[in-house]
């Protein structure tokens, strides 16, 4: 402790020549100098002082003919009196370190990783409305409700997760095809197959397989049943559980009229605005109509995106028209609507072979498919139980 005061007061190395030695520290101890670590071979004194009690060693020195030089000075003062013309930068870096430790309680960027890449409309929207955006104070946003509340809010997804990566937000999630309807656990049930196919698996968990591999069946045929009998003929119900494949052929027809309505854009006025952190701040005239859609640009460090940056905001200038599509832009299309219906209704199934045709008509294009693929048809439907 003692020691850590000596440096806050700062001290000094000292050496006195010359005069009377004894006297000279007799004097020191009269006028409450404190000394240590003193050194006194009848000819010189060498010992420290603090850097107060050396200022008053000249008075001293005089009335015992001593003559007093400092070797070194020690301290807090000392450091500060040598390097004052940092002063301000040292400021300056404890302000830059200070703001940083401030905006490390924030979200800087936010990341959307999305299984597979299948994209979820609004999903963006949602996160932000519920707190995960640029901005958000870390310790506010609460993961595990957040999460629950994405998978209220999307039903198509199977799976969710919410990550903080310092000041990074990461959100992952797993898009799953819609779900088939599940009656009451309690109640019997048989498994009906869902579409035609053929056979090539049956897992039954519970219930009586009525198929065998190779079978072809038809729509709403009997799959599994829930009907059990005993040994002696009598019977009881369960609800069947089971997983059955087959091969099915699926036709899908889409048609897009070649007659449509456009926005043919006459020019493009750009405005910037500068990024900063939680501020947009706009960087001369802003445009903005509602045809205007805005890019952003932001710094990188490290592989991540920075708070700090240059938003674009390309003001259109269009008019509506009524325009006729050439057969190919039509054809695309449908082969759009054709990809999202595919995923959306067979995401699960092992799809094998996809063959397209397309036909034109006098006003539409109309596009064909027929999917081979290998999916489950196992369909719950309840066991109606009739009472004597």
């Amino acid at each position: 402790m003692i020691k850590l005061l000596r440096l806050l007061q700062g001290y000094v190395l000292f050496e006195a020549t010359g005069g009377f030695s004894e006297r000279f520290v007799n004097l020191c101890k009269i006028n409450s100098i404190v000394l240590w670590g003193m050194e006194n071979d009848g000819v010189k004194v060498k010992a420290f002082t603090t850097l107060r009690c050396f200022q008053k060693l000249d008075l001293v020195a005089e009335k015992s003919g001593m003559t007093v030089n400092a070797i070194s000075r020690k301290g807090l003062p000392t450091f500060i009196n040598s390097h004052k013309w940092r002063l301000g930068a040292v400021i300056g870096l404890g302000f830059i370190v200070v703001v940083i430790w401030f905006l490390s309680g924030y979200i800087w960027s936010v990341e959307i990783v999305p299984d597979g890449g299948v994209k979820i409309n609004g999903f963006t929207d949602a996160i932000e409305e519920i707190g995960i955006k640029t901005g958000a104070r870390k310790s506010e946003i609460d993961i595990v409700s957040i999460q629950e509340e994405l998978m209220n809010r999307f039903p198509e997804l199977s799976w969710v997760s919410v990550n903080i990566f310092g000041s990074k937000a990461q959100v992952e999630y797993i898009y799953a095809a819609p779900q088939k309807k599940i009656i009451d656990a309690s109640k019997p049930s048989n498994l009906v197959a869902s579409k035609d196919g053929k056979i090539v698996l049956v897992d039954g968990y519970s219930g009586v397989n009525k198929i065998k591999v190779g079978d072809n069946v038809a729509k709403d045929s009997l799959l599994i049943s829930g009907v059990v009998k005993k040994s002696d003929l009598s019977e009881y119900f369960v609800r069947a559980q089971g997983r059955v494949l087959a091969e099915t052929k699926n036709k899908l027809s889409f048609s897009c009229d070649l007659e449509a309505k456009a926005f043919i854009v006459k020019s493009v006025k750009p405005s910037y605005k500068l990024n900063f952190f939680f501020f947009t701040i706009p960087l001369g005239l802003q445009r903005e109509n509602k045809n205007s859609y805005s890019v952003s640009v932001p710094l990188k460090g490290n592989e991540t995106d920075l708070p700090v940056g240059i938003i674009r905001v390309d003001n259109l200038e269009a008019t509506q028209a009524d325009i006729v599509l050439s057969s190919s832009r039509a054809m695309l299309d449908c082969l759009l609507q054709s990809v999202l219906c595919k995923r959306d209704e067979y995401g699960d199934a092992d799809v094998k072979k996809v063959v397209f045709t397309v036909r034109d008509s006098a006003d539409s294009v109309i596009l064909e498919s027929e999917i081979l693929c290998i999916e489950d048809i196992a369909l719950e439907k309840e066991l109606l139980i009739e009472e004597n």
